[in-house]
């Protein structure tokens, strides 16, 4: 159900035995449905939506009385066992008891009382495993075709490689001050600001300037469809964080004359099942371009191949993005390819997400051994920590260049080269 108040009466009273409702009706319409639904049996899809315990989506949702609850998600556990008591408390919420109960049962707390590490974890397991049932990848991969993954490093151009020293300069000199005192809101945000230039600055230097046109991602973005669409006429989806970057493509690939269609947040739900049944059953469309607002809901098997424009901080999203085509109902092998700004801000980003597994294996896979698991430090300190580092031996390298600074000719054909590449297994 969706759709303006004056429909919302002939809707609800309308007899059926089966209602769909999205989660904004839910918090609009929580007194029709409680009172005249009264439903028996509440199955919540995407429920990661009300991970956050403390937000007024989850607090309303769990205001439905039902007897029985299907939570279902996608979407793992990151770091934070609050994500997975808020959604027990819909399915039952004696497994984990209260909330002091469960933080004093399981989490580890430095002397300021900041979370450090989950204990118990054996326990824990053993409290959610009538209630959990997991199905990952393991279990259904005889039923999915091969996927091959590419990780392809692209030089930057000089406009983009003052662009991303310039930020990371900045975000170094407030890496520093971090290290020796918490920053000021101003100096956060400044930091953040800096940070999000350099990643910018790794696609393309019209996303910061608003100007500029093209960039060598765009070009070897460029490439790739050419032997994958227009020689073996393959379906690919593109993805980017970045919605003006998704316009670049879709210029890209019109004048490439591919056909396309482009999905960002500013798309409805309803033109978005229309754009996958175009993608799906028109030939003409080979392309799908889209913004991580498509990371979720969308079955794409119709596509062969991906290309990943940029890297998620969060490596859930990463896998959201290739699950939309490797998936059940793909009959084909997949490629999957990721372009990486060559030495660069983006590449420590991509080391860094392969750390963040740790605790969600160790919680919800029966076969885990593990009792106790420390929880990392967040992408934004080990960047700072990094940041820091990288500023002050830089710095004293630079007084050792100035008494040892040595010309040295650099070719053409030295500053032109081609991207590298490396694969890696499914």
């Amino acid at each position: 159900l969706h759709g303006g108040p004056d429909q919302r009466g002939v809707q609800y009273r309308a007899d059926q035995r089966f209602f769909i409702i999205n989660y904004e009706l839910v918090l609009r319409d929580l007194s029709v449905i409680n009172e005249q639904l009264k439903p028996d049996l509440v199955i919540l899809d995407e429920a990661q939506r009300i991970k956050n315990w403390r937000t007024k989506l989850a607090s309303t949702v769990k205001m439905i009385p039902s007897r029985y609850v299907f939570v279902l998600s996608g979407t793992p556990l990151e770091n934070r066992l609050e994500d997975l008591y808020s959604l027990l408390q819909l399915v039952d919420a004696r497994v984990l008891g209260p909330l002091w109960r469960c933080l004093l049962d399981f989490h580890i707390t430095d002397e300021r009382g900041k979370v450090i590490g989950y204990r118990n974890l054996s326990e824990l397991r053993r409290r959610i495993a009538p209630v959990m049932l997991r199905r990952n990848r393991s279990l259904v991969a005889d039923q999915l075709p091969d996927r091959t993954e590419v990780i392809l490093d692209i030089p930057m151009n000089d406009n983009q490689l003052e662009l991303h020293a310039s930020a990371l300069q900045a975000a170094g000199q407030l890496a520093q001050i971090a290290k020796r005192r918490p920053l000021t809101p101003s100096e956060q945000n400044r930091l953040l600001s800096s940070l999000l230039q350099a990643r910018m600055a790794c696609n393309a230097v019209g996303l910061i300037d608003k100007e500029t046109q093209g960039s060598p991602k765009l070009s070897e973005l460029g490439r790739l469809l050419e032997e994958l669409c227009l020689q073996s006429n393959r379906k690919v989806v593109v993805f980017s964080q970045w919605a003006l970057m998704t316009e670049m493509v879709e210029r890209l690939v019109r004048d490439m004359g591919l056909g396309c269609v482009r999905l960002h947040g500013g798309v409805s739900g309803a033109k978005r099942g229309e754009m996958m049944e175009r993608f799906r059953s028109d030939d003409s469309l080979q392309v799908f371009i889209s913004t991580d607002a498509g990371a979720t809901g969308l079955n794409l098997q119709s596509a062969t191949a991906m290309i990943n424009l940029d890297m998620p901080w969060n490596p859930a999203i990463l896998d959201q993005r290739i699950a939309r085509i490797h998936r059940l109902g793909q009959k084909h092998k997949v490629q999957i390819f990721l372009l990486l700004a060559e030495d660069s801000y983006e590449q420590r980003v991509a080391q860094l997400v392969k750390g963040k597994r740790d605790l969600f294996d160790n919680v919800v896979d029966p076969n885990a051994e593990e009792d106790v698991v420390g929880v990392s430090k967040k992408m934004l300190q080990n960047l700072i920590d990094d940041l820091a580092t990288t500023s002050e031996t830089e710095q004293g390298a630079s007084v050792q260049a100035e008494d040892e600074a040595v010309e040295v000719p650099v070719t053409a054909d030295d500053a032109a080269s081609a991207p590298r590449s490396h694969t890696t297994p499914p």
